[in-house]
């Protein structure tokens, strides 16, 4: 397959943002973890019963984490429990990888 005049083909964009969404969705099942190109933000929804119309934003991953710690908090009752927190796990440098 060729590509037409006019169009180019590129890498994935963001790939390490992409990534990261993926971890700390893997860390926070509870969560829909999402990074947008467009915005520069990473946004986070419940999979859990919240408000309706929660959504997190945060310019960060570790501001996202913080806000979603504080959601799951705030949204805690007797009859509707946190979802289990879990600390991320440590994971060593991938090749290549600057660390933060």
């Amino acid at each position: 397959m060729t590509t037409p005049p006019g169009r180019q083909t590129a890498a994935p964009y963001d790939q390490h943002e992409q990534h990261t969404a993926a971890r700390i969705g893997r860390d926070h099942p509870h969560w829909l973890i999402l990074w947008g190109t467009h915005s520069r933000l990473w946004w986070a929804y419940p999979r859990f019963r919240a408000a309706p119309g929660t959504i997190i934003s945060a310019p960060t991953p570790g501001e996202l984490l913080t806000r979603m710690r504080h959601t799951e908090l705030a949204t805690t009752s007797p009859g509707n429990p946190a979802p289990p927190y879990r600390a991320p796990a440590a994971r060593p440098a991938s090749p290549g990888e600057k660390s933060r």
